[in-house]
């Protein structure tokens, strides 16, 4: 993993993060995230899903190929949390996927992670290509 503090300035942290395309990568990062975001509720939920964003970009996205990238952008601030994620894949149909109803008992796992996420966020959306997730979450503390 890579990590560039792009710049702090007083209740404002900009990070930039390239993550290997490996679900241990992926785990290992989520403890990075714990530790930069603000103690709160919102924070774990925004670090959920983030996670559930990231782990899809590993899975589906790059196909947990190693030699291709997650790139995450995450702005922390005093008012909200915001992360945007690319993975080096061909995309997918992501309002498709937001808009489907979903019935717990008849539905695998797969997909969950899409609608919690939208859920969980203030906002949520990714690129026209479905390669790219914009997350963004206000801070309750």
């Amino acid at each position: 993993m890579k990590n560039n503090e792009a710049g702090v300035q007083k209740d404002k942290k900009e990070f930039h993060f390239e993550l290997e395309s490996r679900k241990k990568a992926v785990c290992e990062f989520q403890a990075v995230i714990y530790k930069l975001l603000p103690n709160s509720i919102s924070s774990d939920i925004f670090a959920m899903a983030l996670h559930e964003i990231i782990m899809n970009a590993a899975e589906h996205g790059n196909q947990l190929n190693p030699e291709k990238e997650i790139d995450i952008d995450l702005k922390i601030t005093g008012e909200y949390i915001a992360a945007v994620v690319k993975d080096q894949g061909t995309g997918f149909n992501w309002r498709q996927k937001i808009s489907q109803n979903f019935d717990i008992g008849r539905d695998s796992e797969r997909g969950r992670g899409i609608m919690m996420t939208d859920r969980g966020c203030d906002s949520f959306y990714y690129n026209q290509k479905g390669n790219k997730a914009y997350l963004l979450k206000k801070i309750n503390l």
